[in-house]
């Protein structure tokens, strides 16, 4: 009699693919990675704080790196809504600073999820949330493993023009929300 298969969400990948896989072979797979043309490029995340809460995952390595512009704005927005950083770990879509094949990358952070299995996973950025969801909804939460939820919301690059005040405020707002949860969890807990 077979027993029912656990899948991630709408990628259809079995549990069982990524059961026992430990931490520091997910990390040596991303870093001798050979899925596309662009495995000899440089690989700039550590992939640290696996027992996490809250996972923030960028595109690039540059939304979450806070020596880019973008993670300089992200930390802001962090520290804004006072999430503590021994609380999050930080990841991105593709692996590879110069990659685009985000196909290829997509199976190293649901490792990373499975792996880590943060309570809320935020997801910086459409093509992000499409790896959990193919229709994702900004603003939207989803169930993307049990007990891990995900938040669909937009990615720091997005905010430009007459946009860039609004998206903002909603990663703020959203941020905020989070960092009060965090709290409320903790609190119950001790």
């Amino acid at each position: 009699m077979e027993e029912d298969q656990i899948f991630i969400n709408e990628l259809q990948v079995p549990e069982i693919c990524l059961q026992g896989l430990a931490h520091e072979r997910l990390k040596e797979s991303i870093l001798h990675c050979q899925a596309c043309s662009s495995a000899k490029l440089t690989k700039p995340l550590t992939l640290h704080n696996n027992e996490a809460s809250l996972m923030i995952v960028g595109e690039r390595a540059d939304d979450v790196l806070f020596d880019s512009p973008q993670g300089k704005q992200l930390a802001n927005l962090m520290a804004a809504a006072n999430l503590d950083m021994k609380d999050v770990y930080f990841s991105s879509l593709l692996k590879c600073r110069e990659s685009s094949e985000a196909a290829n990358c997509q199976h190293h952070l649901i490792g990373e999820v499975m792996l880590v299995r943060p309570k809320l996973v935020i997801c910086l950025g459409y093509n992000v949330c499409q790896v959990f969801d193919l229709q994702p909804d900004l603003g939207s939460y989803c169930m993307i493993y049990p007990n891990v939820h995900a938040l669909f919301t937009y990615s720091v690059s997005d905010a430009s023009g007459n946009q860039e005040l609004i998206v903002l405020r909603t990663i703020q707002e959203q941020f905020s929300y989070v960092a009060q949860t965090i709290r409320h969890m903790k609190q119950q807990s001790a």
